[in-house]
């Protein structure tokens, strides 16, 4: 059930999907090899200073490139990771999260700006989201994008 909805996921949202090349896009044709793990990671469509684009790096490796409300998928191995953008910077967060082979993991990332002292500056912060709740942002996220 939970690979059937993975799927949908991903068919629902393909117009939110990010074109780097670096991410793929499994489809229905390209099912989770047993000894990996699968990465879903998406940015917020929200009103901030941090309109650039990011790259997502996973154990420091950069996997591709997301622009505000969307979406990136990939196939890793198993094993722990942390994942973030290399602007999360001091005040950010990385999502640290312990993969199993054959899993989806869903990893949302926030910008949350600072306006201490006049200096303005964001902080990125990465979050392992369960499944229901990152199904639920990327579906607001598609239907943002269509209007």
């Amino acid at each position: 059930m939970r690979i059937f909805s993975v799927l949908v996921a991903i068919l629902f949202l393909s117009s939110c999907v990010t074109t780097d090349p670096k991410f793929t896009v499994p489809t229905q044709n390209s099912p989770l090899a047993e000894n990996k793990s699968r990465v879903v990671v998406y940015r917020s469509l929200q009103e901030s200073l941090s309109n650039d684009s990011m790259p997502v790096l996973d154990n420091g490796k950069e996997m591709g490139v997301l622009n505000v409300g969307e979406i990136g998928i990939y196939d890793t191995d198993p094993g722990y990771h942390e994942i973030y953008t290399d602007e999360t910077g001091g005040k950010g967060r990385k999502a640290q999260v312990s993969m199993k082979p054959g899993e989806t993991y869903y990893v949302k990332f926030t910008v949350y700006d600072d306006y201490l002292f006049r200096f303005i500056s964001a902080a990125f912060i990465s979050d392992e989201i369960p499944e229901k709740d990152a199904l639920r942002d990327m579906r607001v996220l598609r239907e943002q994008a269509e209007n």
